[in-house]
């Protein structure tokens, strides 16, 4: 038996058995009651047939170990010609136990993936009488405390497979840091994945029997009669506080393995001038209400027809203005790779542009990722079948296990179609052509990875694309070329993706459509992503589509404060008749969120993170707000398909400026004034600004004070 006891850490593992017995935090036993294998691993026969093989399997192991090391070799598998070596090692300087693996596979079988260490935890949250939660870097950070509500919805844990889900809990996709956390007893255990190269893993939990089972599985991709050896570590740290201290487990370790392409926003040269004056998302479709509408044009096409309200939009707002248009493509909407030239033709669509860039205002379009569209669900003439056959073009597709290329999975009610390889030059080519079409266009900005959440490619197991025949190290390392690939010369043009981008995309794709809205099919969103990566990158709220809100005037703007303290740009959905929508794909207009209450918020908020707050909003890096305390009750909203959400009357963010200054904003989405305090030392120098403009800033002592409905306070610690 290897055991580990130092301080909080408890740590029991049966090498002989195959097994991890015990891991305490203190007195709490954290492990589960079903006791898993150490390892397993899974192999793709010729044929494509996966086989798995464990830990339990093994007839042979032998153990060397001290004090603080142990190195385990399993051999005579299930799987033939196959040894897997384990090590663990324990850092008492940095209290962290350390997982490491290889596998010695001089089988006619690829390996495919490794889930090492496997570890079943106790399930301590709600809907099994606990307190407890799982901090998931899920769409920029998911808090969940309660399993029934990530069960009851689309979004549960599902097998990864091909053809690919956007869905899946995958780094680098919707999972954006490689790490998870459980919390409990004011703690808990992170595991983290310490992996500077940010290959391809499966991060995600779900119900086992006796417990939760939480993933941490590596895809491999190594061919047959090759060897694999891990060139990082799988971190175990067990730590006192809330889900803010197991973000800055992985942030440290993220700030000192970073590579140099992460450049701060104040040193970031290729960001264009209008990144630092925050403009507003205004975002709309030129064609339809929603997706699945009849695709004829509505009331804000031509394209000239919006400017009368994104002006008014702007001076209500005084603000700069992106129009970010949907269902402008001339080909069909959400049908990639095509898109040029738009919609009603390019003299109609430079007419806008022109007279956006007139009014110091800018344009951005919405595209759809690296799909191959077969056919449009939505124009039916729209069909590529003729030009897939005469160039070969299903020879660049992701293909599956068998070899067999599948229809995707992604978008299926707008299109059917395939997933193209990254690794494919041709695939390469045809994203490069389209995204210079865009650039030359003049425009501002492309999400032009919408439906590859967070910037990822899908699972491809083809034997001739010149990539390894199972997904891997290679997916990552190709999407980042593709991205690279597409850059522009042109320093005002930006590129980004669905969901914020993952951590190695980061670099590309500077400006993302953020998804914490889905986080509320889960629990509740937390701004993990911010507080990780704030100071490299500026998101916008995103189009808050798939919402599970009941309808109500009153919730956008909490959505629209929560995006705000995280410090992320802010977002209006509008209907064709210039209304502010509460969502993008909502259908029922019988509820309208209030004009004037949304552009007096956005004109406070937007004028603090453009004016004295632009120094922490802007390019400041999250750190732990103090708390606000405010004798308001939560507010309560009404869900679809879940409990209601209750959020505090009060939000708040905190950030670090460039100075060393803290910067603490507080803001009021209520229709009322509010009285509170934040609960400060009464000798720390702080100074409260009352307006964005900056001009009567006072010293604050801890005394109560009242935010104005609608607004936003700033609080500056020196």
């Amino acid at each position: 038996m290897f055991t580990i006891e130092d301080g909080l850490l408890y740590y029991a593992v049966d090498f002989e058995k195959g097994r991890i017995v015990s891991l305490k935090k203190g007195k709490l036993e954290l492990l589960g009651n079903t006791l898993l294998p150490l390892f397993e691993v899974a192999f793709r026969d010729p044929t494509g047939e996966q086989i798995r093989t464990t830990a339990f399997s093994a007839s042979k192991v032998t153990v060397e170990q001290d004090q603080y090391s142990a190195v385990a070799v399993y051999s005579d598998l299930s799987v033939k010609h196959v040894s897997v070596t384990v090590k663990l090692s324990y850092d008492a300087d940095c209290k962290e136990l350390r997982w490491n693996i290889g596998v010695d596979n001089q089988s006619d079988y690829t390996l495919e993936w490794i889930d090492y260490p496997c570890v079943n935890l106790i399930h301590c949250l709600k809907d099994n009488g606990g307190d407890g939660a799982i901090l998931w870097p899920y769409n920029e950070g998911a808090y969940i405390d309660d399993l029934t509500v990530r069960e009851s919805c689309w979004l549960r844990f599902k097998e990864p497979s091909y053809p690919s889900k956007g869905a899946y809990g995958i780094y680098p996709a919707m999972v954006q840091s490689q790490f998870i956390s459980l919390l409990t007893d004011g703690g808990g255990l992170y595991i983290g994945a310490h992996d500077k190269a940010n290959g391809l893993k499966a991060i995600d939990f779900y119900r086992q029997e006796n417990g939760i089972r939480f993933l941490m599985r590596i895809y491999t991709a190594v061919p047959p009669h090759t060897s694999y050896r891990m060139d990082y570590d799988v971190v175990y740290k067990v730590f006192e506080g809330d889900w803010y201290s197991a973000a800055e487990i992985y942030r440290n370790w993220f700030e000192n393995n970073k590579n140099e392409k992460f450049i701060p926003i104040e040193q970031n040269r290729n960001l264009p001038d209008w990144y630092g004056e925050s403009p507003i998302i205004l975002t709309y479709p030129v064609r339809g209400i929603h997706d699945m509408d009849e695709m004829k044009p509505n009331r804000l096409f031509p394209y000239i027809n919006s400017m009368p309200i994104v002006e008014k939009f702007s001076r209500d707002t005084d603000s700069k203005i992106m129009a970010l248009l949907m269902h402008w493509e001339g080909t069909a909407p959400w049908a990639p790779p095509y898109v040029w030239p738009p919609y009603g033709g390019e003299e109609e669509f430079f007419k806008f542009r022109d007279a956006l860039h007139a009014s110091g205002n800018l344009m951005g379009v919405y595209c759809s990722g690296l799909g191959y569209t077969l056919q449009s669900n939505l124009i039916a003439e729209y069909n590529c079948s003729r030009q897939i056959e005469d160039e070969n073009l299903k020879s660049i597709m992701c293909a599956g296990p068998d070899q067999v290329v599948a229809l995707s999975n992604i978008c299926c009610s707008q299109r059917s179609g395939y997933d193209m390889c990254p690794a494919c030059e041709k695939t390469k080519q045809i994203i490069k052509a389209e995204a210079k079409k865009m650039c030359d266009g003049g425009l501002d900005y492309a999400q032009v990875l919408d439906q590859n959440h967070g910037g990822v490619a899908y699972f491809c197991y083809s034997n001739d694309h010149g990539h390894p025949a199972s997904p891997g190290q290679w997916t990552v390392d190709e999407e980042i070329k593709l991205l690279e690939n597409i850059q522009s010369e042109d320093k005002k043009f930006l590129f980004g993706c669905e969901s914020a981008a993952a951590e190695p995309f980061i670099p590309q794709l500077l400006m993302s459509d953020n998804r914490f809205e889905l986080n509320y099919k889960l629990g509740m969103p937390v701004p993990l992503y911010s507080y990780i990566y704030h100071r490299y990158v500026n998101n916008f709220m995103g189009n808050q589509v798939a919402l599970d809100f009941k309808l109500s005037k009153d919730d956008f703007l909490y959505r629209l404060a929560y995006s705000f303290v995280a410090g992320d740009l802010s977002t209006v959905v509008l209907t064709d008749t210039g209304e502010i929508a509460h969502h993008w794909g909502c259908r029922d207009f019988s509820v309208h969120p209030d004009y004037h209450s949304v552009v007096t918020f956005l004109k406070n908020t937007n004028g603090m993170r453009k004016g004295i707050g632009k120094p922490y909003l802007y390019n400041g890096q999250m750190v732990r707000p103090i708390p606000v305390i405010c004798g308001e009750k939560n507010n309560r909203y009404p869900m679809i398909g879940r409990y209601d959400v209750s959020v505090p009357a009060l939000l708040t963010g905190c950030f670090q400026a460039n100075d060393g200054t803290k910067g603490q904003v507080v803001v009021n989405y209520n229709d009322r004034d509010i009285e509170f305090s934040l609960g400060v030392n009464q000798g720390k120098e702080c100074v409260m600004y009352h307006d964005p403009s900056g001009k009567n800033g006072v010293r604050y002592n801890g005394q109560t004070v009242t935010v104005r409905a609608f607004d936003v306070l700033l609080f500056v610690f020196k």
